[in-house]
């Protein structure tokens, strides 16, 4: 009888754990079986204990850069300039015309981070601190292109990932590169101001990627008014608008969709045909919009922007005097 009872209570428990912990089955099973066979006393060994996951106590999780890979889902975004997009009629009445809905109004400031060789520029990768205003509360997030066209109003494709494994990203990639942490912070710039603002403070976790050399390259202040789709059955739900206005008077309009990798080709066509909806037709390359941050260099930093372009991270436009 009882090893009756002691059988029923392990198929109830599998059952139960194949519910909860699938992956931990055969762990499972192991386990369950000692409880049968055995008698269940407080004699176990530390060695047996250690076996048991059941005793094993838990171990706080830690993020792997390999986590990402279980997150696959990335940007897919278009610009387009406001100008052409306003035309005859104004561009919110066409939104609004679609069955976008205006969700909120924001302004918000963005500090570009780099090494002195502007490695994670020419790699297309951008580390950022975006600092939302007035709060001041932000996050550190990093972009990564994952192919693209770099051809004149091209759609482009970019994987982000946000918190203190944006920086830890970062770091892992100079690493790779061939860089070092300064021994004893020789080389380590202590500028605490950028254009005499506060530059943003490192994770703690992350505090030692200073010694790399990241610094500010860029600060840039954004108000931004965001659209979206509430009607499922809207073919344009699940892409959104920002027309956004910077500090300089740079003026942009995006699109975007996120979607996983599988997806980018759809969402790519999904995103081409609104920009066309809006602007009346595909833009040209002389139409071709500057992004925020290609303004920016393209005006302040002109060898970086070179640099970029060099390397097939930008597309090429070429300056004016407007």
């Amino acid at each position: 009888m009882t090893h009756l009872l002691r059988l029923q209570s392990f198929l109830a428990l599998s059952c139960y754990l194949l519910s909860i912990y699938p992956r931990r089955t055969a762990s499972a099973f192991l386990v369950l079986g000692r409880l049968i066979t055995q008698p269940i006393t407080s004699q176990h060994t530390e060695r047996e204990q250690s076996d048991n996951f059941f005793c094993r106590p838990r171990r706080r999780r830690r993020f792997h850069l390999s986590s990402r890979e279980a997150m696959p889902v990335v940007e897919v975004e278009q610009k387009f300039q406001l100008s052409q997009a306003n035309g005859d009629v104004d561009l919110e009445t066409k939104l609004k015309t679609l069955g976008f809905v205006s969700k909120e109004t924001i302004t918000f400031v963005d500090w570009y981070f780099d090494v002195d060789e502007i490695y994670l520029s020419i790699n297309d990768y951008w580390l950022r601190y975006r600092e939302k205003l007035p709060s001041k509360s932000g996050i550190w997030q990093i972009k990564i292109g994952r192919g693209h066209s770099c051809d004149a109003g091209a759609t482009t494709v970019y994987e982000e990932i946000e918190g203190d494994e944006a920086c830890a990203v970062a770091v892992s990639f100079l690493e790779k590169g061939g860089f070092q942490a300064a021994i004893n912070d020789e080389h380590v710039i202590l500028d605490t101001t950028y254009d005499d603002f506060i530059i943003p403070s490192l994770p703690d976790s992350i505090s030692e990627a200073w010694s790399y050399g990241l610094r500010p390259f860029c600060r840039l202040e954004t108000q931004r008014s965001s659209w979206r789709i509430d009607d499922v059955d809207n073919p344009y739900f699940g892409l959104s608008v920002d027309l956004d206005s910077t500090n300089t008077g740079h003026t942009v309009g995006e699109v975007e969709s996120l979607c996983h990798h599988s997806e980018v080709e759809i969402a790519k066509a999904r995103v081409h045909d609104l920009i066309s909806t809006l602007c009346g037709s595909t833009q040209s390359d002389s139409d071709a919009p500057l992004g925020k941050l290609e303004h920016f260099l393209l005006s302040n930093r002109p060898w970086h922007y070179d640099l970029c372009v060099q390397s097939g991270v930008l597309q090429k436009i070429e300056r004016t005097n407007s």
